[in-house]
């Protein structure tokens, strides 16, 4: 009897603490279950393509939402997405510019941090008297997707399409500046686009690839000029002389993340270099804020590149 008792007393806790669990679920918000990923098996669009879904316009800047369809193979079979992708054109005061600006974020960053601080996006725009578009990678602030290798590449690829043909802008007329991981990125696009050269392109404390980078902080030196392996990732070094384009190389003195070493041997394989730019007591963290660089950039743009 005591048994029978026993039994129904746990049959009752069993449906109650069942009933909690329900209760508890319905009130979460639905999450979306993703397929499972074979991440060595992604595949992009050799050639992605930038649709805008939303454009919203502020005092200084419109901001520019959409989608960047890319082909990735998934067990489950589903052979493409669409990922969100935010981009931004920070406007010049000037009712027509005199250039546009490509500009590809460090690592340690998002759109936000150049929105918002200082400098920002919208400061160069004015500085310079020109336009400027900036984006998130894949998989960094609020854009979707997977942050890789090959998706920085083909994230910049259509940034740089879309200026250029959706917006018809002369690619003579367009300078490309990348600051740190995005100067790998800048260099990348400036290989594949033999036919479009934009005028120019300026590279801020650049990293020669992602091992030689490690390498430095731990204590190695005579490893940058060693040759690339295989595991390496975002190899500007071997890839540097392919540009045919002026090439601006700015680099601080006291930068620790990317020590200066990296400027200096990229600056020594480039074929099209101008006079570079180091800047001392700048580190990789401040480099932005120094008026040296500001100016240099400037007499770049003007003076070497005839862009007025």
């Amino acid at each position: 009897m005591s048994n029978s008792k026993d039994d129904q007393k746990k049959k009752r806790d069993e449906e109650k603490s069942v009933k909690n669990k329900n209760s508890i679920s319905a009130k979460r918000s639905p999450t979306r279950v993703l397929p499972e990923r074979d991440l060595d098996k992604t595949q992009e669009l050799s050639s992605p393509d930038f649709k805008i879904d939303r454009e919203k316009s502020t005092r200084n800047a419109i901001i520019l939402s959409g989608y960047s369809s890319r082909r990735v193979r998934y067990r489950s079979e589903c052979p493409y997405i669409k990922d969100h992708w935010m981009c931004l054109r920070a406007l010049s005061r000037r009712p027509t510019p005199r250039f546009t600006l490509l500009y590809s974020h460090p690592n340690g960053s998002d759109l936000s941090d150049h929105l918002i601080g200082v400098p920002s996006l919208i400061d160069i725009a004015r500085f310079y008297r020109c336009e400027v578009y900036s984006y998130d990678y894949s998989g960094y602030g609020i854009s979707g997707g997977i942050a890789s290798e090959k998706n920085v590449y083909a994230d910049i690829r259509a940034v740089y399409e879309y200026i250029t043909q959706e917006k018809r802008i002369d690619p003579k007329r367009v300078v490309l500046l990348g600051f740190s991981i995005g100067s790998a990125a800048t260099i990348e696009l400036l290989r594949h686009e033999k036919d479009r050269k934009p005028a120019g392109v300026i590279l801020q404390a650049p990293p020669t690839s992602i091992l030689r980078v490690i390498g430095t902080m731990i204590g190695r030196r005579d490893h940058l000029e060693k040759r690339t392996c295989c595991m390496d990732r975002f190899v500007t070094i071997d890839k540097i002389h392919e540009i045919e384009i002026p090439i601006l190389i700015i680099h601080g003195k006291e930068d620790h993340t990317v020590p200066i070493e990296h400027g200096e041997l990229l600056c020594q394989r480039a074929v099209h270099k101008v006079t570079p730019e180091w800047v001392p007591e700048a580190s990789h963290d401040n480099i932005e804020n120094c008026r040296v660089v500001w100016r240099r950039i400037r007499k770049f743009v003007r003076q070497e590149l005839k862009l007025k």
